[in-house]
């Protein structure tokens, strides 16, 4: 493993604010979902920080998505794409005009998500402090429930071939937490990235198009010895509703979770992790093929086109539907009111 101490970026020109206050650069990606941008833009505006610039890529929607955000926000920089380039795709977009920029960091945040007003400038500290430290990552909590943990920092699994996120489903309290820590992974809901170390981790991988890309992106940080930094007190809110339900998504981390193993992680623990994801995966087609036959499709379709190198876009769009970018804001607040409700209102 390379050490860190001989990865250090060189010092650069700080964009700093009047008060010393580091540049950070916040880039969004939308894809035909205007209602879940706009509320997530809306939070980030209203957040604390105060040297930041937010930037909009637009992943060629099909519907009115721009014109929506423009008519919400004129000032908005939006960056448009004529066609759907994939999560990784979009966000190398946005990486590269970073890399233009040179902000002193880059903030890359799933749109379907609202803010803290505060948010920012713990994983801002956490960094200036942590000078070694390539990303940041806070505290996930989901939309619809706002005490419950989605994210609260996470950990690579070699031998899995996979990441885990710790702490799901745990109600959260501020107060019992700690400060921040070293973690071996974090999720792309939410990343705080030291702009010059980007210049030497590369771009994310394109060839996952959607799913995993982030872990796969957290072995490369890892095993070039960067520390990865989970941040408990910023904090933020995720939708959450839908995703363990969609083939679209079964599709990808199927296919993906065999690149990821086989590429990502490689080696011996990369072999192993094949062979464990080949037997679960075996079973679960001959279940799925009985009594949930749309996985089945799902599943089949994405083992079939790793073989087959199939990768970037492949086939998932055509196949199947991302039911979430479907979905309106109202789903998730009905959701939440409706958990509320059955809480006692709590």
């Amino acid at each position: 493993m390379m050490a860190v101490e001989q990865n250090r970026p060189q010092s650069r020109e700080r964009r700093s604010g009047d008060a010393g206050v580091p540049f950070v650069m916040i880039g969004i990606v939308n894809y035909n979902r205007p209602s879940d941008s706009i509320e997530c833009i809306a939070s980030l505006l209203d957040s604390s920080y105060p040297n930041k610039e937010l930037v909009l890529f637009d992943n060629g929607s099909t519907n009115d998505s721009v014109l929506q955000i423009r008519r919400a926000f004129p000032l908005l920089s939006i960056l448009e794409s004529k066609k759907n380039l994939g999560a990784a795709g979009a966000r190398n977009r946005v990486i590269r005009l970073a890399l233009d920029k040179k902000p002193d960091y880059l903030l890359m945040i799933d749109n379907d998500t609202i803010v803290e007003k505060g948010f920012l400038q713990p994983l801002v500290d956490a960094m200036e402090n942590d000078t070694e430290s390539a990303v940041a990552c806070g505290t996930i909590l989901e939309y619809e429930r706002r005490d419950i943990i989605w994210f609260g920092g996470g950990r690579l699994v070699p031998l899995r071939g996979l990441a885990l996120h710790e702490r799901v489903g745990e109600k959260f309290n501020l107060e019992h937490e700690g400060g921040p820590r070293r973690v071996s992974y974090i999720t792309v809901c939410m990343t705080l990235y030291r702009v010059p170390l980007l210049e030497k981790m590369g771009e994310q991988d394109e060839r996952y198009f959607v799913y995993l890309e982030d872990i796969e992106f957290a072995v490369r940080i890892h095993k070039r010895g960067y520390p990865q930094l989970y941040v408990p007190g910023s904090v933020i809110y995720h939708k959450v509703a839908g995703e363990r339900t969609s083939a679209f998504k079964l599709y990808y981390c199927v296919r993906n979770r065999m690149l990821l193993t086989r590429e990502g992680f490689g080696g011996l623990a990369g072999s192993i992790a094949s062979l464990y994801f080949l037997a679960v995966i075996a079973v679960k087609l001959l279940l799925w093929k009985v009594i949930r036959p749309r996985f089945y499709v799902a599943a089949k379709a994405g083992l079939l086109d790793y073989f087959r190198g199939n990768f970037g876009e492949g086939r998932g769009t055509t196949l199947f539907t991302d039911a979430r970018t479907q979905e309106s804001t109202r789903t998730h607040i009905a959701a939440r009111e409706n958990n509320s409700q059955i809480s006692g209102g709590k």
